[in-house]
């Protein structure tokens, strides 16, 4: 049953991407706000999630803060019909979805001929931030994801970076000959790490609250000197996404606990800049970020469903 459940979500997905190209890259955009108030108003656990980090972020969760989220909600469901026309974006007609700002810095970390780092986080449309510079041929691009618990959206995932030029990594183990080999040939590493980290975390603070984070991009930095360049997408008011770019970092420290730490809690403190920016459109609000119970049943549901 519960692989019937699996399919009969996917099926749900394949009968909504489906509807959403025929709509248009516009027009699908009010069938996105009308999931994200469902999700809020029915997906109990998403809500909860929602308002328990807006308690540790804030302090408190007023009216200005539930209105908050209910645009951020809306943002998600906005994020996700937008996210299947990834493939639809080619040299011709990019910018009728995304403009670049300052990708510059991928240019420049990447001269320095040890592969780059790009970390960012749910923010915007993450997809895009990956997928566009991808099938732009603008970089070889492989991204790390952590198994999904369910396999059918997995599937449609991978082949959806597949078509988009992008290379998938799993966080895995046996894994990791292959990250490293696209480092060494100067690939651009994507990694998304604002959200609970369950696999070995390290405990980093954020917001002022030790969170369970990954050390990936850190362990990655130090080992193989590659620049670590912040990224982000931004949704603007015209409905595109502004893909912006930030200066690459440098860390000269040795490979130990302490600089893995210290790393993880710089790019923290950017994500939160980012957040309190634009909170509206940070899409792990539905995620329990600092819920290390959750995280242990995650891990248990991911092993159970794991090839």
């Amino acid at each position: 049953m519960k692989y019937v459940g699996f399919f009969l979500e996917y099926l749900f997905f394949v009968i909504l991407k489906f509807i959403v190209l025929l709509l248009g890259f516009k027009r699908s955009k009010k069938i996105g706000k009308w999931l994200g108030r469902v999700m809020f108003k029915y997906l109990r656990n998403y809500k909860e999630s929602a308002l328990k980090n807006a308690e540790v972020i804030y302090g408190r969760v007023d009216e200005n803060v539930i209105k908050m989220l209910e645009k951020a909600f809306e943002n998600v469901g906005i994020f996700l019909v937008d996210s299947f026309f990834i493939n639809r974006v080619n040299e011709k007609n990019f910018s009728e979805f995304v403009e670049f700002e300052d990708f510059k810095y991928i240019e420049e970390a990447l001269s320095n001929k040890r592969g780059v780092i790009v970390v960012t986080g749910h923010f915007g449309n993450w997809e895009f931030l990956a997928g566009v510079p991808a099938r732009l041929g603008l970089v070889d691009l492989g991204v790390v994801m952590n198994r999904q618990i369910n396999p059918f959206t997995e599937m449609m995932i991978v082949n959806t970076r597949r078509k988009a030029k992008m290379k998938t990594f799993y966080n895995q183990p046996e894994e990791m000959k292959k990250i490293i080999s696209h480092l060494k040939n100067n690939g651009v590493l994507g990694m998304v790490v604002d959200q609970a980290y369950y696999f070995d975390p390290i405990f980093v603070e954020f917001f002022g609250t030790p969170a369970p984070t990954a050390r990936g991009p850190a362990v990655f930095h130090l080992k193989f000197k590659s620049p670590i360049v912040p990224a982000r997408s931004i949704l603007m008011e015209d409905g595109r996404y502004k893909l912006k770019f930030y200066p690459p970092l440098n860390f000269d420290m040795p490979l130990n606990e302490e600089s893995v730490k210290s790393i993880m809690r710089h790019i923290n403190k950017i994500f939160e800049e980012w957040i309190l920016e634009l909170p509206e459109q940070w899409f792990s609000w539905t995620h329990p970020r600092w819920n290390v119970e959750g995280i242990i049943y995650r891990k248990k549901q991911l092993t159970s469903t794991t090839p």
